[in-house]
């Protein structure tokens, strides 16, 4: 079930949206790495949605003369 949730929630918000909120959750959570109900845990998940991707943020610059 958590596997089609997350490929909705791609689709919906886009996966680096996706991913900032499976880290937020495993970051409000007490024990992100515990199943319940046979679920994968949210760090599986995580893995799963976000993979190895790397987010590129882009410095802005000012030129100053």
């Amino acid at each position: 079930m958590a596997e089609h949730a997350d490929s909705l929630m791609v689709q919906w918000l886009g996966r680096g949206r996706a991913c900032e909120g499976l880290r937020a959750l495993a970051d409000l959570s007490h024990a992100p790495s515990r199943r319940k109900w046979g679920e994968p845990s949210l760090t599986e998940r995580i893995g799963r949605v976000c993979g190895t991707q790397v987010a590129l943020e882009q410095e802005r610059l000012t030129l100053v003369k």
